[in-house]
């Protein structure tokens, strides 16, 4: 874990993750968000997006990732 105090402009930390249909059907589950442009490809084919499309907070569930187990790390808490 990077100290707070330590932590300067420019540094760095990522996460790289393949978000997979598991992956969805899980935050469905937890969520209960089954918006039919995330679970339903026929429906998303008709969409401009013509696939289903990832939560967009399954995807900022990785920034707090980051900040809680990278950069800051543990103890840290994104607050906004």
């Amino acid at each position: 874990m990077n100290k707070f105090e330590t932590i300067k402009v420019g540094d760095k930390a990522e996460l790289t993750h393949t978000i997979t249909l598991s992956d969805i059907e899980k935050f469905v589950d937890l969520t209960g968000d089954d918006n039919k442009l995330h679970v339903d490809e026929d429906y998303a084919r008709k969409t401009t997006f013509k696939k289903p499309v990832a939560h967009g907070m399954l995807g900022a569930s990785f920034i707090s990732t980051v900040i809680g187990t990278k950069l800051p790390g543990d103890g840290a808490l994104w607050c906004s």
